[in-house]
């Protein structure tokens, strides 16, 4: 999963990467207020999108398919309660603020 491929990267188990201070700021920038389905996305792209966190990210399409900061998505499902989830097959890093 991510999830994993995250924690090998960061040298943790999952469990250890889900109690790391930054976790939930990490799963706040995956997600946005509104509901954009995949239909919306493609025709709109490219466009940005602010995150609960507070970042953007950037919606592209390439070759027909909608990227998020680059990462394709793989999939787009309608949930009842929490909105429209739209799985991507990475865990998108929040970039750091440059330098000033």
């Amino acid at each position: 999963t991510a999830f994993e491929a995250l924690a090998a990267e960061r040298g943790v188990t999952v469990t250890e990467l889900l109690t790391q201070d930054d976790i939930a700021t990490l799963l706040t920038y995956h997600i946005v207020e509104g509901e954009y389905t995949a239909e919306t996305l493609f025709l709109e792209a490219p466009s940005e999108l602010v995150t609960v966190e507070g970042s953007t990210l950037t919606v592209e399409v390439i070759n027909d398919v909608i990227h998020v900061n680059g990462v394709p998505v793989e999939d787009s499902q309608t949930t009842g309660q929490i909105g429209i989830i739209h799985t991507i097959s990475e865990v998108l890093e929040i970039p750091e603020a440059p330098e000033e």
